[in-house]
């Protein structure tokens, strides 16, 4: 039969101080968010349209303009 192997001395090993075991963690918990980030900014990097071409930004435009003519009136004023 085999004898049971005990690991009789571990309690004589020295222990972490808590302020190590904090910092474990604490460093741990930091690598996690600078994964999630980086991962979250790839995915937005994947998502975004590459060259919209040069009409997109005149439509912008032609838009921003239209809407700076109603801006801060509830109803547009009506030509008589």
């Amino acid at each position: 039969m085999k004898k049971k192997t005990t690991d009789n001395f571990s309690k004589f090993a020295p222990k972490k101080s808590n302020a190590a075991i904090k910092e474990q963690f604490k460093q741990e918990k930091e690598s996690t968010k600078k994964k999630r980030k980086n991962s979250l900014i790839r995915k937005k990097q994947k998502q975004e349209p590459k060259d919209p071409g040069p009409k997109a930004g005149k439509q912008e435009e032609v838009h921003l303009r239209s809407r700076s003519r109603t801006a801060g009136r509830r109803h547009p004023i009506k030509c008589r």
